[in-house]
């Protein structure tokens, strides 16, 4: 089954800042893989919505669950996807 590197973009957040302004989404990439574009999207989101929860974004939110859209899709080779793990997320207001 082919790679995919995605861009996620989330929104609905509301994560309080140090300066009182809510940050209300954030970019992330994720790799995963599927026998197409669709399905490694809808893996991404899930790993996505579960890496939120378990690093503690969840209890500090006080928007709503990130809604998660796929703004890109790109297919890598095995090689890129075990080489350039993607992780993190970009916060935005």
């Amino acid at each position: 089954m082919p790679f995919y590197k995605i861009l996620l973009c989330a929104e609905g957040i509301a994560l309080p800042s140090g300066d009182g302004e809510p940050i209300v989404g954030f970019f992330a990439t994720r790799i995963a893989f599927g026998k197409d574009a669709q399905i490694a999207g809808e893996k991404a989101k899930a790993m996505l919505l579960n890496e939120w929860g378990r690093e503690g974004w969840s209890a500090r939110n006080q928007g709503v669950d990130p809604v998660l859209n796929i703004q890109e899709c790109w297919k890598v080779t095995f090689f890129n996807a075990m080489i350039k793990r993607a992780s993190g997320f970009t916060f935005y207001r």
